[in-house]
């Protein structure tokens, strides 16, 4: 026999994964469709990990059902794993599936998430971002996927999770920037070997695209950064980078030199008393010397860096007439 979710059962749960803010924000829709056994006690733990916007959860609970219900998006994918005990799941096209410890269930959509355990189960939990996803050139079906077999990679993605979550210390920086990229390309590397979704070449050229930008604009002031480099570390041959770019109307090196070219200008608009030379603002923003600083400044701004120093204090002394 089954009953509704109770409200302090609600409340249960989101403390325990410390998902919510205040209970009175609590939307009544999150847990429609969920409900508990009445046979016995009602039980939840949880214990929860976030790495940047990737996150790992692992749950045990009592008997629970879980009905296909009008309760919003998922604010990320998720891929979870069945620890041990037995889970009834819904997939896509009204199959039902059985699942075993180890095997793998993918949800894009909260609405369509339907399930049943009638003994207690533990479960983790990964949930990804879909802009990672997608920024990979990956398209996922809505709803519910059953992974069809275990692979060697859901073995390794379960593992690697596990472990994590199981540490006793927090992790921060740049163990926890480490951690979210491994799980966000473990995952990535599932989706298309477990679950068999395909790259489409135009998503997979802007997804590619999407993650060069983001390791120039953290990385800009690397001087070693360069095109070759940042295929090394992307994983892909310099060509296919290079072809990201140009399908953009761009290259790998324009924007490099742009992204250092920011930060250059930030430093050059610094009031006098704390101005750096510019030889320390090349050093300091990637550049490889003074001159190369001072030609793609030229390029991007129309005017030399006294030209720019010269406006830029002119507007300044206008402001402060104007003030005065």
């Amino acid at each position: 026999m089954w009953k509704p979710l109770s409200v302090p059962q609600m409340h249960h749960i989101l403390d325990r994964i410390a998902e919510a803010g205040p209970h009175a924000d609590v939307p009544s829709t999150r847990f429609a469709g969920t409900y508990v056994s009445t046979r016995v006690p009602f039980r939840f733990e949880a214990r929860r990990a976030i790495f940047g916007e990737t996150s790992i959860t692992q749950t045990s609970h009592s008997p629970m059902m879980i009905e296909p219900a009008e309760r919003g998006p998922h604010l990320d994918y998720q891929l979870g794993f069945l620890l041990s005990g037995g889970l009834t799941v819904a997939a896509r096209f009204g199959e039902t599936v059985q699942l075993s410890p180890g095997n793998a269930f993918l949800s894009t959509s909260r609405n369509s998430l339907a399930g049943q355990n009638d003994a207690d189960v533990s479960t983790l939990v990964i949930g990804i971002p879909p802009s990672v996803i997608r920024n990979r050139g990956i398209r996922v079906a809505d709803g519910p996927l059953i992974a069809p077999s275990a692979t060697g990679l859901d073995s390794a993605v379960l593992a690697f999770a596990a472990t994590i979550i199981r540490a006793s210390n927090p992790t921060s920086g740049n163990s926890a920037t480490i951690i979210e990229r491994t799980l966000n390309e473990l995952v990535t590397g599932l989706l298309l070997e477990t679950f068999g979704f395909e790259l489409e070449p135009t998503e997979a050229s802007a997804g590619l695209r999407a993650r060069a930008m983001d390791l120039i604009i953290r990385r800009a002031d690397d001087p070693l950064l360069s095109p070759t480099r940042m295929a090394q570390e992307l994983h892909c041959s310099l060509r296919s980078l290079q072809r990201s770019f140009s399908d953009a109307d761009t290259s790998v090196a324009k924007e490099i030199a742009n992204a250092r070219i920011v930060e250059a200008t930030r430093l050059i608009e610094t009031p006098p008393m704390k101005r750096l030379t510019l030889p320390l603002i090349a050093a300091r923003t990637g550049f490889a010397s003074t001159a190369a600083l001072r030609a793609r400044f030229l390029t991007v701004h129309g005017q030399t860096v006294s030209e720019y120093r010269d406006n830029l204090r002119a507007l300044n002394a206008g402001s402060e007439r104007l003030l005065g």
